[in-house]
This record gives structure tokens, sequence and C-alpha cells, in this order.
């Protein structure tokens, strides 16, 4: 087996067409713009008049005196990362105040950072029927309802706005049906919802929706002229400059993929994007020991974060600590996996490299469940199903991308339908 190494390729295959797969824009409850650090969430969407669902302090507009502070208290306890105090918080307000729309989106927002989709799916329901307007309570809601593969539903429940609809509302649940039509891989539907309700408002999230569309079609250039003019309208939005840099990622600004991480720790010091960001870098410049310490920087902040725990045993790897490294990959929860199927061929050599090769090959397997169209993963898998002289199961895995021009495909076609062909003789 070829010894792991973090190609360039390999590196440039992450975010835009997976970790923006949604809209890119998880707005802490203090306002403040952040990432979601749960591996498998995707950030939320944002809505309102264009950049922000939770920029104004919703709490404000709690009608009861009560419950106000009470909501107000939670918000600040929710900024310091105290989630579960701020959800206790929160159902006390609720309970002070129990048809208040407006708290149960904030009890929404809580949930979804302590990723509980199916009860922030209910609250949102609920806050709709005790009156918390639309435009406070749709794009969480298409937001959950999609990570929960709730597409169809979706579409169902939310038609499209009639032909000349306008407002927020309109655009927001186009922008709805957009994720939902993405998510289906309906992409041209999808790009024309997105375009319509960008014709409406020209939002933050929905420019970053609508590039992540055009990324997922194959169009590069139309995807970097969305991230453009999102950064160039909202430059210090978290969710644009993560955007931006996997767009000076992608076209090798190593100089400037540094810069723009170390502009967006300053404004975002919790925020892993930047140092994520500057570790493929390093890595990729072979320069370990920089990679390192943005690693044990990003630990140091969230020691159990998968995703730290990969670029640790991707270094410990390279290291030639093979069994550290695979004890680490072995260690990371399955969602992780399905959230990151790109990085399932480093995933997999970490542990081929320390004989693991069946575990390393479930890795692969997993990752080809999730994306079907990852063709490294899918020939290094067929090329162990022929070291373990399984031809069949070669050729079975091969046949989804039979008519790929890639040359190793049809190579490997013929090297197993010759071993076939020779067992039949036998």
């Amino acid at each position: 087996m070829k010894k792991l190494a973090l190609t360039a390729s390999a590196i440039n295959s992450h975010p835009l067409s997976i970790a923006l797969a949604t809209a890119l824009a998880l707005v802490a409850f203090t306002g403040s713009a952040s990432l979601a650090a749960t591996p498998g969430l995707a950030p939320a969407p944002q809505s309102g008049s264009g950049n922000t669902v939770a920029t104004s302090n919703e709490c404000l507009l709690v009608k009861n005196a009560a419950a106000r502070d009470t909501c107000l208290a939670a918000r600040t306890e929710y900024s310091k990362g105290n989630y579960r105090l701020s959800l206790a918080m929160l159902r006390k307000a609720i309970a002070t105040s129990p048809k208040d729309g407006i708290v149960r989106v904030q009890i929404a927002w809580t949930m979804l950072r302590m990723d509980a989709l199916g009860p922030a799916e209910h609250e949102l329901r609920q806050a709709r029927t005790d009156g918390a307007p639309d435009q406070n309570v749709l794009p969480m809601l298409f937001f959950v309802m999609a990570t929960r593969h709730e597409e169809v539903m979706l579409l169902n429940e939310f038609p499209e706005p009639v032909r000349n609809a306008t407002g927020e509302v309109a655009a927001d649940i186009l922008q709805g049906r957009a994720m939902a039509l993405q998510s289906t891989a309906r992409l041209p539907e999808a790009a024309a919802a997105m375009d319509r309700s960008l014709s409406l408002r020209r939002s933050t999230d929905g420019l970053l929706l609508r590039a992540n569309i055009a990324a997922q079609q194959k169009d590069a250039a139309l995807a970097n002229k969305f991230v453009d003019e999102a950064y160039r309208t909202t430059p210090q939005n978290a969710s644009v400059m993560a955007a931006k840099l996997d767009q000076l990622e992608r076209s090798n600004d190593t100089a400037g993929v540094l810069a723009l991480a170390d502009r967006m720790q300053k404004l975002y010091p919790i925020n892993s994007d930047p140092r994520e960001s500057k570790i493929r870098v390093f890595l990729k410049q072979n320069q370990d020991a920089k990679a390192k310490a943005e690693v044990d920087a990003f630990l140091a902040l969230r020691p159990k974060s998968p995703m730290g725990l990969f670029y640790k045993a991707v270094l410990m790897g390279r290291a030639h600590d093979k069994k550290g490294a695979a004890e680490i990959i072995q260690s990371l929860p399955p969602q992780f996996l399905k959230a990151h199927p790109e990085y399932a061929v480093q995933m997999a050599q970490i542990l081929f490299d320390n004989g693991n090769v069946e575990s390393g090959a479930g890795i692969l397997g997993t990752a080809l469940g999730v994306a079907p169209d990852l063709l490294e993963a899918r020939l290094r898998l067929v090329a162990i199903r022929m070291s373990q002289n399984s031809p069949q199961s070669a050729l079975l895995l091969l046949s989804p991308v039979k008519d790929s021009g890639d040359p190793r495909v049809q190579k490997l076609m013929a090297q197993a339908r010759s071993r076939i062909a020779q067992d039949r003789a036998f």
C-alpha cells in the first residue's frame, strides 16, 4: 500500500460541496456568527434581511417581562458556551410564558447547538403555532428538516410560492426548497429555486447556498462568483470567510489562505475553520511542526473534537506512530466519516499501515455509501478485493463506474473479468 499522505487532491476535495452543504451559517445566540462545532451537523442557515438570524436580540421581543429577563440571562450563558444551563433557563422562561413562540425559537437554537435535531424541530413547529413570525422560524426549520432528510416532507409542506410572490417569507420558502432539492440531487431545480430567492432577497447565506449548488454542478467559475459577491458585501461574516478560505485553498493560494485564516482567527478565536485551513496548508507543505502546533491548539479548545483527532492521527501516521494513529481513527464516531467521506482514503490508509486491512476496507465502503462518486475510495477498495482473490466483489464495485473514462477503471475491470474467467475454467 502507498504510504499515507495528504495530497493536494485530497486536501482540496473538502469543504464547499460538503461542509457548506446547507447554507453555511450558524449564527450564535449572542448575534456573532460562528460555525457549528458538532461533526455531522452542518451549519444552520440565516434569515431575515440578509445576513443573520439572531443579530438582533430576539429576547427583547418576548412579551412577558419575567420570561424576557430569563431569556436575556440564558443568552448570556449561551455566549459563554454554557448550553445546558442556557437551555434550562429557557425552559424556565417558557414555563413562565408558555405561549411565547420567540422563547421556543431560542430553545430550538440551543438544541441545535447540542445536536438535538428532533426536539429542535418540535420546538420550532410549536413556536410557529404559538405565533412566532415565519421569518424567525422557517429558515431554521428548513435547515433541520433537510439535515434530518425530510426533504420530501419539506417540499410537500411548503409548495413553491406563486409566480408574483414577494417578501421575506417567499424568499425563505424558495431557499428552503432549494436546500431540499439540492439534498435530493435535483440540482437544476435547486439552482432555479435559489435564483428566484436571490431575486427577492440578496442574502449572504443565499449566495453561499447558490455557490454550493454551482460547485456541485461542477461550475467552479459560477461558484466563485457567488462567493466573491458574498465576500464583498459581508467580508467579516464567519460563514463568508470560511467559504472564501475554501475558495483560496482550492486555487492553491497559500499566502491568501494563511492571511485570511489569521484575520478570521482574530475575529472568531473559537471558530475552527481558519485553524483547519492552516493545518491543511502546513501538511501540504510538509511543515509538520507548524501543523502540529495548530492541531494542539485546536484540541486544547476542543479536546474531543473528531476533526482535531483526525488531524492528530494524520500527523502521528506521518511520524511513523502507526499504532497510535490507527487507535485514534478507530475511536472516531461513525458520524465523522458520514459527514466527511472525503477523508475516507486517508483514514483507511492509516489503518492499512497498521495492518488493519478489513477495518480500512470498511471505512471505504461506508464512505461510498454516503458519497458514491468518490472514485479514489472505490478504486482502493476494488484493489483490496482483488488482492483478497474476490474478483466478483471487485467487479460489482466497479459496476457504477463502468463507463468512466478513467483508464484505471477499465484496467481493473479487465483484470477482474480475467480472474473470474480463470476461476470458472479451473
